[in-house]
């Protein structure tokens, strides 16, 4: 793996084979954090696609487990929230959706994919015996 800048940390953006890609930037930089910037549990939607990109809930769990537990990665989601771009900055052949299949839908339902989401975070600071997570009451 060749450094684009060398000493400053280098991140990956994934959406599979995540181990890979964090075992050989471990390599590259092996006393340095694992990250990844963007984690893509979907893709965006262009104009005439023959349906809306989706990501299998068991393969996400696979891979975010991957990261995870097995890198030892934190990781950011992108997008955790679908959402809509009104502003026609969207490019031309991109529709204004940004749902990328999230966990959050755009429309603000819960999907399979948080609830997973949940589960492995819950397992996640269990297992490293970090405070659990509260959940806000309405």
């Amino acid at each position: 793996m060749k450094h684009i800048l060398p000493g400053v940390l280098e991140t990956e953006n994934v959406n599979g084979d995540s181990l890979k890609y964090l075992t050989d930037l471990r390599k590259a930089q092996p006393n340095k954090p694992l990250h990844v910037t963007e984690w893509w549990p979907g893709w965006f939607d262009k104009w005439g696609d023959k349906g809306h990109h989706t990501m299998d809930v068991n393969f996400f769990e696979k891979e975010i487990t991957d990261v995870l537990f097995k890198a030892n990665s934190s990781v950011n989601f992108y997008m955790f929230f679908g959402g809509t771009n009104f502003g026609f900055m969207n490019g031309d052949r991109v529709v204004t959706s940004y749902d990328y299949d999230a966990p959050l839908s755009e429309t603000g339902n819960y999907t399979a994919k948080y609830w997973k989401t949940k589960e492995l975070v819950e397992k996640f600071t269990k297992e490293r015996g970090l405070p659990q997570l509260l959940v806000p009451k309405p």
